[in-house]
C-alpha cells in the first residue's frame, strides 16, 4: 500500500533524479568501505616499510630508530584513523570522499618518503587516483590531485631527497610529476563524468519503467471498478426494469442498495404533486417516519430542495432496533431521484458501515431516475388513454349531432346557392329584356319622337341598369361572404387593367365634364401579379366612386414603380368623406351619411367589395380625404416573380389576344368576364395607310376585337392576300393611292374605309365603302365590321323568356340577320338536327326541360353540330365545373348585366363572321411521322380548318395543285424528299408558287431557320408543337381561327 501511494505521488523527473542520487550514494558508501580496508593495509604496509626497509639510522657507530618509523607511525595513524572514522559514521557523504581522496595521497607520499623517494613508489599516487575514480566524482580527484601537486612542490624544493632520492633537483621537477598526475586526471574525469552520465541513463530508464507499471495498474485499477460498477448497474437495471408498477419499483431499489451497501433500514418516497409519499421502506418503524412532506419540510425536506445527495454520520435521531436494543447507524445518506432537474423520488438508507462507493450510489440513482420516469409517463399516458378514450367517446357522440347538423346547413346552403342562382337567372332575364327594349325602341325612335320621351327612355334604361348593379354588387357580395370567391392570380400588365377601366368610364367623365389623368413614373413597368378581373373591378369601382363624388376638376391614376411592388394613387378632387366616418367607408351598407345616398345613389357595398377583392389578391388598400378637398385612394400590389426552374431558364408559350397584346398560358384568366371562355375565330386581316398616330387610335378603338391591323405602304397591300378590308388616310395616301387600290386586280373588290378629318366625304372618293371621321374612331368599328358584311345568315335564339328572345330577334334583324326561336333545349335539338345551317345559336342555360348544358352535350356528340358557333346568355352564376362545360362547347359567354346591350350585336357579329372565315380555310399538313400528323391535324380541325394530309415529300407539287391550300406545313426531316427540297419545289412552281409553305421542325438553331427561309418558308414552327403557336402562325397568313380571349 506504501509503495502504491508513493508511485501516486511521484514525479517522473524527480523520481528519475532521486534513483541517481540513491544509486550514486550506494556506490559512495561502497568505495568509503573499500578505502577502509585499504587504508588499514597500507597503514600496516607503512609501519613495514618503516620497521623493516630502515629501522634505524647510524651515525658513526651509533645507531638509533630514524624519523622515518615515527612519521610512518604518527602521520600514518593521522592518516588512516580519521577517514575511517568519517567512513562508518558519514558513509556517503562528499566531505567523507574529499577526507578519504585527500588521506590516500597522502599516504601515497608517505610510503614515497619511507621508500627515500624510489621511483617505483610514485606509482601508488597513481593507483590511488585511479582507486578515487570509483567514487565517479571528478571533484574528489581534483582536490586529491592538488594535495599531490603542493606535497611535491614542497618536498621538491625543501627535502628533494625524500622525494625524488636525490640531494639535489631542480626547482621545476615537481612540475614534471604534476603534469604526469594531470594527464592521469583527465582521463579518470572523463571516465567519471561518463559514469555519472550511465548512471542517469540507467536511472531514467528504470523510472520510465516504473512510471509504464504505474500507469498499467492505474488504468487497471479504474478498468476494474468501470467494470465493477456496470456490472452492478446492469444488474440494477435488469431488476428495475422487471417492475410494471411504482410500487415494486421501489422495493425493487431498495433491496438492491440493502444489497450493495449493507444497509440495515431504507425508505422510499415519491412525488405526487408538490409532496412526497412514503410507498416502501426496509427495516424503518413507520410510526417514526413521515408518510408525507413538502419542499422545505424537516430534513427530508430540505434534501429534496438542494437536490444534491447527502451523507450524515453518526445520526442519532435514527435508531435501528436489532431486537435487544436500539443501535445507531454508522452513516444515513440521503439520496435524490432527479430527472431533468426535477425531483420524483427520495431514497434513505442507514447503514452500521463506512460506506465509500459514493459514485456507484449517484450513477445508481441516475438510472433509477430514468426508469422511474418511464413509469411516470407509462402510467400518465394509460390516465391520458382512458381520459381520451372517453373523450373520444363524447367527442364521437358530439360529430353524430355536428353531421346532422351540417347535413341540414349544408341542405340549407344548397337550396340558398339554388335560390340565389336562380334568383339572379329570374331577375336579370326581365331587367336584360327592359334594357335591352328600351336600347332599340330609342335607337328606332331616334329623331322621330319627342327628345323629352327619348330622355324618359334613356332613364328608365338607367334605372333598370342601376337595379341590375345592384343585384350583381349583393350577389358579388354573397359570394364573398360564402368564402366562395375564387382568384386566379397571374403575369398581367397594370397598363392593360387601367386602360380597360378607362375606357369602361370615360363616357361617365365625359358626362360630368370630368378629366381623367393617368400619370406613369418611368416609362416600363414590370408585371404585377394579381387577378385581372378582380383587379379590374377594384380599380372600377373606386374610379366610379370618385366621379360620382366629384361635382367638377378631376381624377388622376398616378402609379409609382417601388422596389418589389407598384404604387397606384387615384386621387379626386371631390366632396371628400370626413373624418368622423372615413374608417367606415369600407364596411358593408355603410355610406357618408344618410344624405349620401339620396344624392349620389349607391348600395353601399361597392367599396366593401374592394375591401374584400384586396384581401384576396395581397392588395395594401388605404385612403386619405379631408372634406371638401378630395380623396386619395392607395393601392400596394405585389409585383410578379419569376418562378425558379431547375435550368432556369422558361420557354414562354405565346396567345396572340385580339389586340395584338401577347399572353402567357397563365395570362388567359387576367381578361373580364365577357372574355373568359375560348373562342374559335378570325383575326381579320386590315393594312392601315395612315399615320402612326392615327394607327396608334385606331388601334385603341379595335382593343379585344377579331381585327389585325398593320401599318403599311401602297406597295405592301397591292402584294397582300386574304385582305379583310384598307384603312387610307387621304392626307397621306392621295388619291392617286385610292384610285390604285380601286383598280388594282388584287384590291378592287376589297372594301376601303377612308380615314379622314374632313366634314364631308370628299367627291373623287365616291367608290370608298365607308368614310370615318378622324375624331370619332368609335364609327370605325360599326364601319369595319359592316365592310365585309353582306353576307348574313340564320341564327337560332334558345330562350324561354319571350320578351328576351323578342328583344334579341329584335336587335339581330335589324342588322339583317335571320332569327329562329326555340323556347327549350329539344326543341332547339330538333331544329339544328334538320337544318345544318345556322350560322349562330344564342342559348340561354336555364330552360324548361331540356336546359342549356344537356343541349350543349348533344351538340358536342354530333360531328356536323359540333362546329356551329355558340355564345350563351345567361343570369345564372356559375361555378367553376359549370364554366369548364361551357368552355368546351361553346365560343363565347355573355353575363346578363355584366355587358352593354347597345354592343350585343357587335359580339354576334363577329362570333358569325369568324365561322364563315374559319370554314373556308383549308391546310395541308406534310409529316412522316403518323402521330404528328394525326395531331396536328386533329388541332387544326378542331379550331374550324379544312385539313388534307400527306406523309411525305413525293409528288408534293402534284399534291398542292389538286388540294390547293392555303397553307401547307412543311415536316423539314423527312425521308427520300426533305421539308427544304419538297418547298423549293413548290416555290418554283408557278401554279403552286404563291402558297404560303411554314416550316416544322425540331431543330431551334439560327442557321435551321436561315435553310427553311431561304428554302422559301414564310414561317417557321418549332417541335414539340404548341397549339397556341400553330394556330397563331396559321391565322397569320390566312386569317384563319385561333384561341383569343374575348
Amino acid at each position: 500500500m506504501q509503495k502504491e501511494q508513493s508511485l501516486e505521488l511521484y514525479d517522473e523527473q524527480a523520481y528519475s533524479l532521486n534513483i541517481y542520487e540513491k544509486s550514486y550514494h550506494r556506490n559512495s558508501q561502497f568505495v568509503d568501505k573499500m578505502f577502509v580496508y585499504l587504508m588499514v593495509f597500507q597503514y600496516a604496509f607503512c609501519l613495514f616499510l618503516a620497521v623493516v626497509v630502515s629501522p634505524k639510522t647510524w651515525v658513526g657507530s651509533e645507531s638509533s630508530f630514524h624519523i622515518h618509523l615515527w612519521s610512518a607511525f604518527i602521520f600514518g595513524g593521522i592518516f588512516t584513523v580519521f577517514p575511517v572514522f568519517l567512513a562508518y559514521f558519514y558513509s556517503g557523504k562528499a566531505i567523507t570522499r574529499h577526507i578519504i581522496g585527500i588521506s590516500q595521497v597522502l599516504i601515497s607520499a608517505l610510503i614515497i618518503h619511507l621508500t627515500g623517494g624510489r621511483i617505483e613508489s610514485h606509482f601508488h599516487v597513481f593507483g590511488s587516483l585511479a582507486f578515487l575514480a570509483f567514487y565517479r566524482d571528478w571533484k574528489v580527484l581534483v582536490s586529491a590531485s592538488a594535495v599531490v601537486a603542493l606535497d611535491h612542490f614542497i618536498r621538491g624544493v625543501y627535502f628533494p631527497q625524500s622525494v625524488f632520492g636525490i640531494i639535489t633537483a631542480s626547482n621545476w621537477r615537481w612540475v614534471e610529476h604534476t603534469a604526469w598526475v594531470v594527464f592521469e586526471d583527465i582521463f579518470l574525469i572523463y571516465s567519471c563524468v561518463r559514469s555519472c552520465k550511465e548512471m542517469r541513463e540507467i536511472a531514467n530508464k528504470q523510472a520510465n519503467y516504473e512510471s509504464l507499471n504505474h500507469k498499467l495498474w492505474q488504468n487497471e485499477k479504474i478498468l476494474q471498478k468501470s467494470n465493477w460498477l456496470k456490472s452492478n448497474i446492469a444488474k440494477l437495471n435488469e431488476e428495475i426494469f422487471a417492475q410494471n408498477n411504482i410500487t415494486n419499483f421501489a422495493d425493487a431499489c431498495l433491496e438492491f442498495f440493502h444489497f450493495h451497501t449493507k444497509s440495515l433500514m431504507a425508505a422510499f418516497y415519491h412525488r405526487e404533486g408538490n409532496h412526497f409519499d412514503l410507498i416502501a421502506t426496509q427495516a424503518f418503524d413507520r410510526k417514526n417516519l413521515p408518510a408525507r412532506f413538502t419542499f422545505g419540510e424537516t430534513l427530508l425536506g430540505e434534501v429534496v430542495k438542494k437536490g444534491k445527495l447527502m451523507v450524515l454520520e453518526d445520526e442519532d435521531r435514527l435508531k435501528i432496533n436489532t431486537g435487544v436494543g436500539l443501535i445507531t447507524p454508522k452513516k444515513v445518506m440521503y439520496i435524490p431521484i432527479i430527472f431533468e432537474e426535477e425531483i420524483n423520488a427520495l431514497i434513505v438508507i442507514a447503514t452500521l458501515e463506512d460506506y465509500k462507493k459514493q459514485e456507484f450510489i449517484e450513477l445508481a440513482a441516475e438510472k433509477i431516475s430514468l426508469r422511474l420516469q418511464n413509469l411516470m409517463s407509462t402510467r400518465k399516458t394509460e390516465m391520458l388513454a382512458q381520459t381520451l378514450s372517453e373523450q373520444n367517446r363524447k367527442i364521437q357522440k358530439s360529430k353524430e349531432v355536428l353531421q346532422q347538423k351540417n347535413k341540414e346547413l349544408e341542405e340549407a346552403s344548397r337550396h340558398k346557392s339554388e335560390f340565389l342562382a336562380n334568383m339572379s337567372h329570374e331577375l336579370r332575364t326581365p331587367l336584360n329584356a327592359m334594357i335591352g327594349y328600351t336600347a332599340l325602341t330609342v335607337k328606332k325612335l331616334q329623331g322621330k319622337v319627342e327628345e323629352r320621351n327619348i330622355r324618359n327612355l334613356k332613364k328608365a334604361e338607367k334605372s333598370a341598369k342601376s337595379l341590375l348593379q345592384l343585384i350583381n354588387d349583393v350577389l358579388d357580395f354573397s359570394k364573398i361572404e360564402a368564402g366562395k370567391t375564387q382568384t386566379h392570380r397571374s403575369r398581367i400588365s397594370i397598363s392593360n387593367v387601367i386602360e380597360e377601366c378607362l375606357d369602361t368610364l370615360e363616357g361617365l367623365a365625359q358626362s360630368k365634364s370630368i378629366t381623367l389623368n393617368w400619370i406613369q413614373r418611368g416609362e416600363n413597368f414590370q408585371e404585377i401579379d394579381s387577378d385581372f378581373t378582380k383587379l379590374k373591378q377594384i380599380l372600377t369601382n373606386i374610379i366610379g366612386n370618385a366621379i360620382k363624388f366629384t361635382e367638377q376638376g378631376g381624377i388622376t391614376i398616378n402609379v409609382i414603380h417601388l422596389s418589389d411592388a407598384l404604387k397606384v394613387t387615384i386621387s379626386d378632387t371631390g366632396c371628400g368623406i370626413p373624418a368622423s366616418t372615413i374608417e367606415n367607408i369600407f364596411e358593408s351598407f355603410k355610406q357618408v351619411d344618410s344624405t349620401t345616398k339620396k344624392r349620389f345613389g349607391g348600395t353601399g357595398l361597392g367599396l366593401a367589395i374592394t375591401k374584400k377583392f384586396c384581401e384576396l389578391l395581397d392588395i395594401d388598400i388605404s385612403v386619405e380625404s379631408e372634406e371638401k378637398q378630395g380623396t386619395t385612394f392607395y393601392l400596394i400590389v405585389p409585383l410578379w416573380q419569376e418562378p425558379s426552374t431547375e435550368n432556369n431558364v422558361v420557354e414562354e408559350q405565346k396567345v396572340f389576344a385580339t389586340n395584338g397584346d401577347v399572353y402567357t398560358p397563365e395570362e388567359r384568366g387576367n381578361v373580364s368576364v365577357e372574355k373568359r371562355f375560348v373562342l374559335a375565330k378570325n383575326k381579320a386581316y386590315v393594312p392601315c395607310i395612315v399615320s402612326p398616330k392615327s394607327f396608334d387610335s385606331l388601334q385603341r378603338c379595335l382593343k379585344d376585337l377579331p381585327f389585325f391591323l398593320e401599318l403599311c405602304d401602297l406597295e405592301h397591300c397591292l402584294n397582300s392576300q386574304n385582305i379583310w378590308a384598307i384603312v387610307a388616310e387621304p392626307k397621306l395616301s392621295g388619291i392617286e393611292a385610292l384610285r390604285t387600290l380601286k383598280e388594282h386586280a388584287t384590291t378592287k373588290h376589297v372594301p376601303v374605309i377612308l380615314y379622314s378629318g374632313e366634314d364631308e366625304v370628299p367627291k373623287f372618293c365616291a367608290q370608298i365603302n365607308h368614310w370615318v371621321q378622324s375624331g370619332k374612331e368609335k364609327d370605325f368599328l360599326e364601319a369595319l365590321i359592316q365592310a365585309n358584311s353582306h353576307q348574313r345568315g340564320d341564327i337560332l335564339i334558345v330562350e324561354d323568356d319571350v320578351d328576351t328572345a323578342e328583344m334579341y330577334k329584335s336587335t339581330l334583324e335589324s342588322v339583317k340577320f335571320r332569327c329562329k326561336i326555340a323556347k327549350n333545349g329539344k326543341e332547339a335539338l330538333d331544329y339544328v338536327s334538320a337544318c345544318h345551317n345556322f350560322q349562330l345559336i344564342i342559348l340561354d342555360l336555364l330552360l324548361p326541360g331540356m336546359d342549356g348544358f344537356e343541349f350543349l352535350a348533344k351538340l358536342q356528340e354530333d360531328t356536323h353540330l359540333r362546329k356551329i358557333p355558340i355564345v350563351i346568355v345567361t343570369g345564372k352564376d356559375l361555378t367553376q365545373d359549370e364554366k369548364f362545360i361551357i368552355e368546351e362547347g361553346s365560343s363565347m359567354l355573355l353575363n346578363k348585366g355584366n355587358f352593354e346591350y347597345s354592343d350585343f350585336e357587335c359580339y354576334v357579329q363577329e362570333v358569325a363572321q369568324t365561322f364563315r372565315l374559319a370554314r373556308s380555310r383549308s391546310v395541308l399538313v406534310v409529316d412522316d411521322n403518323d402521330e404528328n400528323l394525326d395531331l396536328i391535324s386533329s388541332l387544326l380541325s378542331m379550331s374550324g380548318y379544312s385539313v388534307s394530309k400527306a406523309s411525305s415529300g413525293l409528288n408534293i407539287v402534284e399534291k398542292v395543285v389538286r388540294e390547293n391550300p392555303d397553307v401547307v406545313l412543311m415536316d423539314l426531316a423527312m425521308p427520300e424528299v426533305d421539308g427544304f427540297e419538297a418547298t423549293r419545289k413548290i416555290k418554283q412552281n408557278p401554279s403552286t408558287a404563291n402558297t404560303t409553305v411554314i416550316a416544322c421542325s425540331a431543330f431551334h438553331t439560327h442557321d435551321f431557320k436561315k435553310r427553311a427561309y431561304a428554302a422559301g418558308c414564310e414561317g417557321y414552327i418549332t417541335k414539340p408543337i404548341e397549339p397556341y403557336e400553330l394556330i397563331e402562325q396559321i391565322q397569320k397568313y390566312t386569317l384563319a381561327s385561333k384561341i383569343a380571349y374575348i
